[in-house]
């Protein structure tokens, strides 16, 4: 992409960590991640927190209409497992409008195709373990691309744009 390899530097923390990082960011991407923590505000207003004025948070979350994550067995303890559904339009606002974001754009991401690989990778990986279905989970992601939800009308995930305000 272009970026100078000083300018690049990569962090290993637990989401409730990431104050400890100190920096401030222009965009922050979170990508299928705020679904596996109990403390989803805590984590957002840290975003907000870390973002400059004008900076762009990219949000990607399971739909919590979907079918497939209506059915999830949540991980209430915070062992690695979702610990809510997903989202919805509606829950992405009641979050992130409160801690200050305007949520500039909303898309749906995936369809059948995408639920059917991601079923098949989630049993791979229970009977083999993370390993085993690697092979399989990469070319999994091209199918974001060539998924469509339209024909079933429900988005696997929820994808927002939020923006902090410039002040």
């Amino acid at each position: 992409m272009g970026i100078p390899e000083q300018k690049l530097s990569f962090h290993h923390l637990n989401f409730y960590d990431l104050r400890l990082l100190g920096l401030k960011f222009d965009e922050i991407i979170c990508y299928e991640a705020l679904e596996h923590v109990k403390q989803d505000l805590c984590v957002v207003q840290t975003f907000f927190d870390m973002l400059n004025p004008g900076g762009v948070l990219h949000l990607c979350c399971p739909n919590a209409e979907h079918p497939r994550w209506k059915a999830e067995e949540l991980d209430l303890e915070e062992q690695g497992g979702h610990v809510r559904a997903g989202y919805t339009l509606d829950s992405y606002q009641a979050l992130l409008e409160p801690v200050g974001f305007k949520i500039t754009n909303v898309e749906g991401v995936g369809g059948p195709l995408l639920t059917r690989a991601e079923l098949t990778l989630s049993k791979l990986r229970r009977r083999f373990g993370d390993l085993a279905a690697l092979p399989l989970a990469l070319p999994s992601f091209a199918a974001v691309w060539v998924d469509d939800y339209a024909s079933n009308g429900c988005p696997f995930s929820i994808y927002v744009r939020a923006i902090k305000p410039a002040q």
